[in-house]
């Protein structure tokens, strides 16, 4: 007999419900500042007659409202910067940008000059990329590497109103659903030290990105399969299969991954100093930290293709502001003398329209941007975001910004949130309220955390973005419908009158978004 082979026992994952904010009974200061400043002026304004004590009295309630009653899950007080913001930015024009022969295209020499720093051989290329709004100091440097296969060339972005620089490496993932349960969860595990070897101090990385993209497929990939194999068969049959492919173009679909490396020169001075400093120390680390994230990459099963060069760069920066595009930008095919992409003065937008509170339009497109405000609350395995990466059918993009955070910080973090829901407790007891259930949920959520941080693991923030484009309105209802249809366990938030920032957001930019949602 042999004996019975007890199953195995699938690793979970628990993320726990979005920690509530709050000094005093989920307020914050601000909030109470405002509804102290309300009682104040209702005692002024009592002491000056009857209709002032009716003023005042509205205008309590009125305070009382804006801080406590939510508007699409947020109290109306956390509204009020941001429809400022938005209408500030609509009533001076800054929500809308003119590409192309229409802007107004600063002197080249001088932006190489900015964007180039000290350093002690030949400083690399620098090209502005002509982007709207807040990407507008953002540079391409080209630098060079050698490999075994020869030279090539590796795009960084620069930020040079903050000082970052970021590295794309495109990504080729296995059939990941098909593997075993075991299999799954080993790699997991190594993807889980990768991240740990990220967040060391010595790295200087301050974002990791994750860019999942569906685009539809031109089907030309199939065609050339299909041509470089001899297109073989009888004429019916090659014309049937010829017929097949063209039929598949428009449904044919896609998936692009990337992962996004930024680092901040001033975390690690030395390291770049040593390297030559300037913009040449700073790719010369981040190329290594790149190359050292693609041997932990395919010790994980990922296959990674290498780092984009500039031309890459620029014709995903470009596909992304106008879908469109990317017909032309493929059928141009890889160049002998260019390597193929799109030239970076040309990977802006013709125009933007951050006008609209629901969605953004480029060039010939609408996007819409939702928030993954709170992940699954139940324990799931590591295919929980199966559903929205392989089912859904429109273009869209999953990004997730992962951002490395200081252990000790964390740990005094979690300890003053402790003591503030502790307070909080103790004052909903004296005034008869019960604990609810979502903050017990919460406090097992610390201690979790807690536990983590002391058992040596690597603590992260984390931001979860989801852009939908389409050609038309009426397309984009649709692909939303979809997306929301499938994010099974996810609690997705479109982004009202935030649209233009959380669009750039979704870039391969390794950026964050306003108000607080990781900057």
């Amino acid at each position: 007999m042999t004996p019975d082979a007890s199953p195995y026992q699938r690793f979970t994952y628990t993320f726990g419900p979005r920690e509530s904010t709050g000094v005093v009974l989920g307020l914050g200061m601000g909030s109470i500042l405002a509804l102290f400043a309300a009682l104040f002026l209702l005692i002024r304004l009592a002491a000056a007659g009857p209709w002032g004590l009716v003023a005042g009295l509205v205008l309590v309630a009125a305070t009382v409202v804006a801080v406590w009653v939510p508007i699409a899950e947020r109290p109306i007080a956390h509204w009020l910067p941001i429809a400022a913001a938005f209408a500030l930015r609509r009533a001076l024009g800054y929500s809308q940008f003119r590409g192309g022969p229409a802007a107004e295209h600063p002197s080249t020499a001088r932006e190489q000059r900015r964007g180039t720093g000290k350093n002690s051989g030949r400083p690399p290329a620098a090209e502005p990329l002509e982007l709207p709004g807040e990407l507008a100091g953002l540079a391409i440097i080209t630098a060079h590497v050698h490999t075994r296969h020869g030279p090539r060339k590796v795009g960084v972005v620069k930020d040079r109103r903050r000082g970052l620089y970021t590295l794309l490496l495109a990504t080729r993932g296995s059939a990941f659903h098909l593997l075993t349960p075991a299999e799954q969860d080993q790699r997991l595990l190594r993807w889980g030290e990768t991240l740990a070897a990220l967040a060391a101090p010595g790295t200087g990385i301050v974002r990791v990105q994750l860019l999942d993209a569906a685009v539809p497929d031109s089907g030309d990939a199939l065609a050339r399969y299909w041509l470089g194999g001899g297109g073989r068969g009888s004429t019916a049959t090659r014309d049937s299969y010829r017929e097949l492919l063209e039929a598949a173009r428009p449904v044919t679909q896609r998936h692009e991954t990337y992962i996004g490396l930024t680092i901040h020169p001033a975390r690690i001075r030395r390291q770049i100093r040593t390297l030559g400093g300037g913009d040449a120390g700073a790719c010369a680390h981040l190329i290594t930290q790149a190359q050292a994230i693609q041997r932990d990459l395919l010790g994980a099963g990922v296959d990674v293709d290498g780092a984009l060069a500039p031309r890459q760069i620029a014709a995903l920066l470009r596909t992304a502001y106008d879908p469109g595009s990317r017909w032309a930008i493929e059928a141009a095919g890889p160049d002998a003398q260019r390597g193929g992409g799109l030239a970076v003065a040309e990977a802006g937008p013709m125009g933007c329209d951050g006008n609209h509170a629901a969605y953004y339009r480029t060039d010939g497109s609408y996007h819409a941007v939702y928030w993954i405000s709170e992940w699954p609350r139940r324990p799931v395995t590591s295919a929980f975001l199966e559903q929205l990466l392989l089912y859904t059918h429109c273009e869209r993009t999953v990004s997730v910004l992962l951002e490395p955070r200081d252990a000790r910080k964390a740990e005094d973090e979690l300890a003053r949130a402790e003591t503030t829901k502790d307070s909080d407790a103790g004052i909903r007891q004296r005034w008869g309220f019960r604990t609810s259930a979502r903050e017990r949920h919460e406090r097992a959520t610390r201690r979790r955390q807690d536990d983590a941080l002391a058992a040596g693991h690597a603590p992260y923030r984390f931001l979860g973005l989801v852009r939908v484009s389409a050609p038309t309105l009426k397309d984009l209802d649709r692909a939303c419908g979809d997306i929301e249809i499938n994010a099974r366990g996810l609690k997705l938030r479109r982004l009202y009158m935030e649209q233009d920032a959380a669009f750039a957001a979704t870039l391969p930019l390794g950026r964050g978004l306003r108000y607080g949602l990781m900057r």
